[in-house]
């Protein structure tokens, strides 16, 4: 049996520092210079996209010589199979766990390398794929690397599926974000963001990663979520990668308006409970 649903194409790690997070893009505070007055030096990932370098070849990131440590993911429990997945189940998703020191994703089964992903984020999360798709030994993923719809196939014994009972949508007209839980709706609450020359990508994401920054009153608010879009427009962002988040913020006027760097920044009480309730793999649709 193979998983028939396919999400639209397009814990917690303690860091009691504000370096890691600010490689994350957009996610300055609402004054004026902020964000360029923040003096960081982030572990870095790399890829390679399709304008950096030939289609044939495959984006690599690669992981930092230090990361904190996140919260674990269990590792004890049986492998989830093709099997074991029934495509009417209740869960909005699955997720991928990695089980290798380099999770080598491929355009088809057996087909050329696209992407190699290491064990862990540049933050120190096990490294996560969303599920699009399977067929015997092999899943279909979605993969946290530029360009942003980069889709592929990974060896099913490379990872451990798991379901996943959360999914956000981010309506940018409205500036809303959307909760919902079970398939059931669990909260809504304005948000803020890109601005019109900085825009929030649109497309299916998921969150990648789980911060803390050790710091209420910084840009970032206490908390933020790493996703897996990445700016359309900005390569780099104060040391980082261009990497897109769903943050707080020490700006509560910014609720509401266009003017982060693409990223969402919620209100803080939000981002604060949200952060232990939804897991690393939760769908993330922005429109």
């Amino acid at each position: 049996m193979s998983v028939t649903r396919n999400l639209p194409r397009p814990t917690r790690a303690l860091l009691g520092i504000v370096l890691a997070t600010a490689a994350i893009a957009g996610c300055g505070g609402g004054g004026a210079g902020t964000e360029s007055a923040v003096n960081t030096h982030p572990a870095t990932t790399t890829a390679i996209s399709t304008t950096e370098a030939p289609a044939t070849a495959p984006a690599t990131v690669t992981a930092p010589t230090s990361a904190p440590i996140p919260e674990p993911t269990s590792t004890d429990a049986a492998p989830t199979t093709a099997a074991d997945i029934d495509p009417h189940a209740e869960p909005t998703a699955f997720r991928g766990v990695s089980l290798v020191d380099q999770l080598v994703v491929r355009a088809a089964p057996d087909g050329a390398e696209v992407a190699s992903l290491p064990a862990m984020t540049a933050f120190g999360t096990p490294t996560v794929v969303g599920v699009l798709d399977q067929t015997p030994g092999w899943v279909q993923v979605l993969v946290p690397v530029r360009p942003n719809d980069l889709t592929g196939w990974v060896r099913e014994a490379d990872v451990r599926l798991e379901p996943v009972d959360a999914e956000i949508h981010i309506d940018i007209a409205t500036r809303t974000l959307r909760l919902s839980e079970n398939g059931e709706p669990a909260g809504e609450w304005p948000i803020a963001v890109g601005r019109p020359d900085r825009p929030t990508p649109t497309g299916t994401y998921f969150i990648t990663d789980k911060l803390a920054t050790g710091d209420a009153g910084s840009v970032w608010g206490a908390h933020a979520f790493g996703i897996s879009a990445y700016s359309d427009v900005l390569d780099e962002f104060i040391g980082g990668i261009g990497q897109i988040g769903i943050h707080g913020n020490n700006d509560p006027g910014s609720i509401g308006n266009d003017v982060s760097s693409g990223c969402i920044r919620l209100p803080n009480e939000v981002i604060d409970e949200l952060i232990d309730r939804l897991p690393v793999g939760t769908p993330v649709h922005i429109a």
